[in-house]
């Protein structure tokens, strides 16, 4: 594992998670900044793929994908040569990553509702995050961090949202794993689960990602 610490890559006093919705990869940002109003405790940027390979980004070499804004976040802070995610699905990752603990353990083995029917069994696993599992939610909160999600959650519905596991805001969390429409507003007849609240406000042909962006802004801003 290399280590390339330079400086922090942002400086305002709040946390925050978001989620850029894609058609087929989901782009988790989360942005943890301390609360505290002491320039010393550093900011945290946090970004996480759905279903990206780690040579698909510029940084670590590709030449087909063109990533200059996660690059610069690369030379801006640290690049790690030899980590693995937990899984190669999203939601037992997710859950690995928000409590430090393996998905088997966790018992979150499958991406929630990825069951298929077929020739081999299907194993049993959680639909949701334990409440009794300490998130980094909790962690940043506990700290005195302002805490705040905003995206894709797929760990549960409720009482099993963000809402319950640390994070003070959370915006456009809906029940599934993507949203009924990339495009304002965000809703479908034949996918009611999958529709995106919270973004009712929305102006005629807004992008679910740049809309996210805006909410994201605003939130740090207010912290």
């Amino acid at each position: 594992m290399s280590k390339r610490l330079r400086r922090p890559i942002a400086s305002r006093n709040s946390v925050l998670a978001r989620a850029f919705f894609t058609a087929h990869v989901v782009l988790l940002l989360a942005t943890m900044l301390a609360c505290s109003g002491n320039d010393a405790t550093p900011n945290v940027v946090l970004v996480i793929v759905d279903d990206l390979g780690w040579r698909d980004l510029g940084v670590y070499g590709s030449t087909f994908y063109k990533t200059p804004a996660i690059d610069s976040l690369a030379r801006t802070g640290a690049l790690f040569t030899q980590f693995y995610a937990a899984s190669p699905v999203c939601s037992p990752t997710r859950a690995s990553l928000m409590t430090g603990r393996h998905p088997a353990r966790l018992g979150i083995t499958n991406w929630i509702g990825g069951e298929r029917d077929g020739s081999l069994l299907q194993a049993e696993y959680e639909r949701q995050l334990a409440l009794e599992e300490y998130t980094l939610g909790e962690a940043f909160r506990d700290a005195g961090f302002a805490t705040g999600y905003i995206g894709k959650w797929h760990l549960g519905v409720a009482p099993y949202l963000p809402d319950s596991q640390g994070f003070d805001v959370t915006v456009a969390v809906n029940d599934g794993g993507q949203p009924s429409s990339h495009f304002h507003p965000y809703r479908a007849a034949h996918t009611p689960r999958l529709d995106v609240p919270d973004l009712e406000d929305g102006a005629e042909g807004e992008y679910l990602t740049d809309r996210l962006t805006e909410e994201v802004v605003c939130f740090i801003e207010s912290h």
